[in-house]
Formats: C-alpha cells, structure tokens, sequence
C-alpha cells in the first residue's frame, strides 16, 4: 500500500512539471530557432566558411539562451530586461566579431535595424 501511494505521489508531481518542461521545451525551440536565422543572415553578409558557420552558431545559440534566461528572470520588468540585455550584447558582439570581423558585424546590425523598423 505504502508503495502505491509513494508512486501516485510521484506521479502527481510528475504531472505538474510536465507545463513546466513544455514551456522549457518552446523556449529552447525559440532559441534555436533565433540562432538558425541570424546564422543564414550572417552567413550571407560575410560568407562564412562551414568552420566559421560552426563558431558563430555556437556564440549566437550562447547568447539566444542568455537572452531567454534573461526574459523569464525579469518577466514583469521592461527596464530591468533591457538593462541585463544590454549588459550581455557586447560580449557576444565582441565574440561574433572575433569571427566575422567588422565590417560584416556592421553590416548585420544595419540589417537587424531594418528588420526591427519593418515592425
């Protein structure tokens, strides 16, 4: 008896994470997803090699994941998310740039600006 209601205990919270894993889940989707597409963005303005492609993969999926960490940290706080967004950006910037140099980090800013005007 005692080992049934130990299982449906853990069952139960089991069951209650599972929202929890799912959002994880659509977060690391969103993240990965970011990265691809700054990736082939990147990739075109400074013809990456696969090599390169490779490291600047894994500086963007690094700071997409920063990045969400930083949103679920300061959910309720605008400012706070801003602060810690621009507190992270140059360091990333810095390695990405190590990588593609500067001219093209130029470059895929002034992309991402437009983007953002598109809406």
């Amino acid at each position: 008896m005692k080992i049934i209601t130990k299982l449906s205990v853990i069952g139960l919270l089991l069951g209650s994470l599972s929202p929890a894993f799912a959002f994880a889940s659509a977060v690391d989707s969103n993240v990965v997803n970011t990265a691809k597409e700054n990736l082939v963005v990147m990739t075109g303005i400074a013809q990456l090699s696969k090599s390169e492609q490779q490291s600047v993969y894994q500086v963007l999926l690094q700071k997409e994941t920063a990045f969400a960490e930083k949103r679920l940290q300061h959910q309720d706080d605008k400012q706070a998310l801003s602060a810690a967004i621009k507190e992270l950006n140059p360091q990333f910037n810095r390695q990405l740039k190590d990588i593609v140099g500067g001219e093209s980090m130029r470059e895929f800013h002034q992309y991402i600006k437009k983007q953002k005007r598109k809406g």
